[in-house]
């Protein structure tokens, strides 16, 4: 009766997303950045949700841009592997901005990878005179 079929297929149940939260400054040094980055991924990897915020300095005047360059930085270091769950959004009274990560779906993940693909025999091939040996290279 262990080893019945009923009783195996429940084996991989999924149970709820675990969100993981990190919260940082957005007077972040690269380094600590790029810390924090490796984490995210992994955390990506293993499919959890991952809540990011960033804290506006104690001038509040900080430039929105520089958070918006902060999450972007962050979601470059994993192409094809996460997006965002929900956009930056203002939290805290305008203190500071917060967004969710996740992994991307299969249905993503492939479209990432048709999408690469074209990119990589575009244009960029072609200004540089290397445009036939790429396709002697993915034949």
């Amino acid at each position: 009766m262990v080893n019945s079929p009923s009783t195996k297929s429940h084996c991989f149940k999924l149970g709820p997303t675990v969100t993981k939260e990190l919260t940082f400054s957005a007077n972040i040094g690269q380094h600590d950045l790029d810390t924090k980055s490796k984490q995210i991924q992994q955390w990506i990897e293993k499919k959890y949700k991952v809540q990011i915020t960033v804290k506006k300095g104690k001038n509040a005047e900080e430039p929105e841009k520089k958070v918006d360059e902060i999450f972007n930085q962050i979601l470059q270091t994993m192409p094809g592997t996460a997006t965002f769950s929900s956009r930056p959004q203002a939290v805290k009274g305008g203190k500071a901005v917060m967004c969710i990560l996740r992994h991307l779906s299969k249905k993503e993940e492939i479209a990432h990878r048709e999408t690469q693909g074209t990119q990589k025999g575009g244009p960029t091939n072609k200004e540089s005179g290397n445009d036939r040996e790429s396709d002697v290279l993915h034949q």
